[in-house]
């Protein structure tokens, strides 16, 4: 059993979340999302978010979506 989290699948879900309930977040929530988020992206490395998708920097569906 492979029970590894795609850590880019977690930046796609944070940002997601970020734009759906931004207007209803608290600014310290808003914040320890943002810190989180852009702690996530560091690790992977910048490059690497580009090389996914190019266009848009945000990601595409190469990782596993297990909402879907």
């Amino acid at each position: 059993m492979d029970d590894r989290v795609c850590m880019h699948y977690v930046v796609d879900r944070l940002e997601d979340i970020v734009k759906e309930h931004s207007l209803h977040m608290t600014e310290p929530m808003f914040k320890a999302i943002d810190e989180f988020k852009r702690e996530l992206i560091y690790n992977l490395g910048v490059n690497t978010r580009i090389r996914r998708n190019p266009d848009n920097h945000e990601g595409t569906d190469e990782c596993e979506d297990v909402t879907e």
